[in-house]
């Protein structure tokens, strides 16, 4: 069974991604501040840029309307004194027997 799981592990797995050396030899660890610097002097938005939102002090004649409360009356449960009676007998069916 490892054999079998092994030789399945192996075909199904895809194989490692290779990067070539140009690509990995481009890569700089070190962080550019002035790269930085620059990303956030470009993110200054100025007033005429931003669109004025308005909001009204007060709100609509349907949102401020109550809702309409509608009355629900409960049945009371109460006892009587009668006794309690079975509701259905109970039915006995005839055993089927068997004819040669």
């Amino acid at each position: 069974m490892w054999i079998g799981f092994s030789i399945y592990r192996a075909i199904t797995t895809p194989p490692e991604p290779s990067v070539s050396q140009t690509v990995s030899a481009t890569l700089d660890p070190t962080l550019d501040t002035g790269t930085v610097s620059k990303i956030e002097s470009n993110l200054f938005f100025s007033g005429s840029q931003i669109p004025q939102t308005t909001f009204s002090a007060s709100p609509s004649p349907a949102a401020s309307a109550a809702p309409k409360l509608i009355p629900i009356t409960t049945p009371i449960a109460t006892l009587s004194a009668t006794p309690a009676t079975p509701s259905a007998q109970p039915t006995v069916f005839p055993t089927p027997t068997a004819t040669p």
